[in-house]
């Protein structure tokens, strides 16, 4: 029997040309065995690869329509998939990214079996099998986020309309789905599975847009630059006064001693080198402040096509 729930499905697609004429037809009959309603929205994040031209083709044999979001340049999964969110109906929504799809598709259908148990947020998370850059990343944030829950490496999504409207009234400028989410205070859980297939390097972000987010990331839910500032200033204002001790001392025991060039050319290294770190935190929260108050959109629609499945059912 099927679900009488109206679900979503947020695809995000960058540069999966390969990956599409398989797996959107895929994702599109796992929603029709299970949901008596549904709809799928992809979202094309400036693939500069043959994805569009592949989505429409895919398009032609699905069994329902699909609503095609092409942004008008590259904004990375966080902001695509919310654009895909702004678009949804659907009581719950599936979120997607196709570059991460390791895990048996059935997965998706039992985060919504444990989303009906009363879990406004059910996540996926591959068990004990994540890259040693993730795990790194995720114990160094829980660590040092003032933020009263811990985050984790998630694949797959499911969120329901009440937990949707709650981050979007939260106008926040900086996008982390998975922390935005459990900001809301609804209940949530993280199912782990076991991945069918190893993620592929070349997919999904490059290692200079995966430090671009994890400096957003720990700049606006971690007190890390204030800590830090006073870390510094606290080790800075020790040494100078062992070094204001160390001068008196030799002052007072050694006539006529001349002050070390090395010790001082060693201290001011130190010490500037200390302010320019502080400094450089300090930029990427006024940077942060100024792209909150500016209030831009989160995201730019070159242009939402609708097509047309050949196949629907009666």
């Amino acid at each position: 029997m099927k679900e009488n729930a109206f679900a979503s499905m947020i695809i995000y697609i960058k540069n999966n040309a390969n990956e599409i004429p398989e797996v959107l037809p895929s994702l599109d009959n796992l929603m029709a065995d299970h949901f008596e309603n549904y709809e799928i929205i992809v979202v094309n994040d400036a693939s500069r690869d043959e994805s569009y031209y592949q989505i429409r083709k895919a398009a032609k044999g699905l069994k329902r329509d699909i609503t095609l979001i092409n942004l008008a340049w590259v904004h990375g999964p966080e902001k695509g998939i919310m654009a895909g969110v702004d678009h949804s109906i659907g009581d719950y929504v599936f979120e997607i990214e196709m570059s991460k799809i390791n895990y048996p598709l059935g997965t998706l259908y039992e985060l919504f079996t444990e989303a009906g148990k009363g879990f406004d947020i059910v996540s996926a998370t591959p068990a004990n099998k994540q890259s040693i850059g993730d795990l790194l990343f995720f114990k160094l944030f829980n660590k040092i986020s003032y933020l009263p829950f811990d985050v984790y490496k998630e694949t797959a999504r499911i969120v329901s309309r009440r937990a949707i409207n709650s981050i979007l009234g939260m106008n926040e400028q900086i996008v982390y789905r998975k922390i935005l989410y459990k900001f809301s205070g609804f209940p949530s859980k993280v199912l782990e599975y076991e991945p069918v297939a190893a993620l592929s390097k070349s997919r999904g972000l490059s290692l200079k847009e995966k430090m671009c987010l994890a400096m957003d990331i720990f700049v606006s839910f971690s007190n890390i630059g204030t800590d830090l500032s006073v870390a510094l200033s606290s080790f800075f204002l020790a040494i100078s006064l062992l070094l204001g001790i160390y001068a008196l001392s030799v002052y007072i025991t050694q006539k006529g001693v001349v002050p070390g060039w090395t010790t001082q050319m060693l201290f001011m290294s130190i010490c500037f080198s200390g302010v320019f770190m502080v400094l450089g935190l300090q930029s990427k929260y006024i940077s942060a402040i100024l792209l909150e108050a500016r209030r831009r959109p989160n995201y730019t629609v070159h242009s939402v096509e609708r097509y047309h499945g050949t196949q629907e059912e009666n």
